[in-house]
C-alpha cells in the first residue's frame, strides 16, 4: 500500500472499523515501512492518553453563563463603528467602487485588446500578395536573369 492511503486510514484501523481485507494489507504494510509503524504508535499512544483523562466537571449555569456572555459580545460588537479616519463615509461605498472599478477596467481593456476597424477588402487582397513582394529582387532582374540563361546555354 502506500504510505499516505495508510496514513489517512489509521484511525479507522486502530477503531477497528476496517473491513478483514484492508486489516491485513495495512498490518503489512505497517511491518514493512518504520515511518508508518511510527504514526501507528504514535496515533496509539495518543488514543491511550485521551482514554485515561478525567471528565471535566462544569458548573450547573455554565450553560446560561456561556449564552449571557455570548450575548453581550454580540450587542459589543454591534455597536462598534467603523470609522475611517481619511474618508468616514467610504467604507460603505466601497463594494459599489470596487465593482465600478472591475467595469471600467473590463470595458478599456475591451477597447484595447480588440481591433477598432474591421480590415477592407482592399487590405485583403494586398496582404495576399505580399508573398510577390518577398519575390520583387527576383522580379526586378528577371531581364537580366533572361540574358544570363543565354549565356549559359551558349
Amino acid at each position: 500500500m502506500i504510505c499516505g492511503k495508510v496514513r489517512k486510514r489509521l484511525s479507522l484501523f486502530l477503531d477497528g472499523r476496517l473491513g478483514e481485507k484492508e486489516r491485513r494489507k495495512i498490518k503489512a504494510h505497517l511491518v514493512s515501512c518504520s515511518r508508518c509503524a511510527q504514526e501507528e504508535e504514535a496515533l496509539s499512544r495518543t488514543w491511550e492518553m485521551l482514554k485515561e483523562g478525567k471528565e471535566i466537571e462544569v458548573s450547573p449555569n455554565f450553560k446560561a453563563q456561556f449564552w449571557e456572555r455570548v450575548t453581550r459580545e454580540k450587542s459589543k460588537v454591534g455597536s462598534e463603528k467603523r470609522v475611517s479616519v481619511f474618508f468616514p463615509r467610504l467604507w460603505r461605498w466601497s463594494p459599489a467602487l470596487v465593482i465600478m472599478t472591475i467595469l471600467l477596467l473590463g470595458v478599456g481593456m475591451y477597447f484595447k485588446v480588440l481591433p477598432g476597424r474591421r480590415v477592407s477588402e482592399e487590405e485583403m487582397q494586398i496582404a495576399g500578395r505580399l508573398g510577390l513582394l518577398e519575390d520583387l529582387g527576383v522580379i526586378q532582374n528577371l531581364d537580366w536573369l533572361d540574358d544570363f540563361e543565354t549565356i549559359k546555354q551558349r
